[in-house]
């Protein structure tokens, strides 16, 4: 059962968050996620596909380029 305010209050919220290195590698496109408070979070995804770097952007340790 979701919270009453789980659809209008996410936790967290990433919309359009792009991701490069050098202005030209690009690691992250047009990634979208919302989080609600109680929820569990899974990534997964091929190697190289990016899910460390969204984590570390999650973290706090990295910054996102643009989003």
């Amino acid at each position: 059962m979701q919270h009453p305010h789980a659809a209008t209050d996410p936790f967290l919220t990433f919309r359009n968050v792009k991701k490069t290195y050098d202005q030209q590698s690009l690691v992250v496109k047009d990634f979208n996620l919302d989080v609600n408070k109680g929820e569990f979070v899974t990534l997964l995804g091929p190697s190289g596909s990016g899910k460390t770097t969204v984590l570390m952007m999650l973290a706090g340790f990295e910054n996102v380029t643009s989003g």
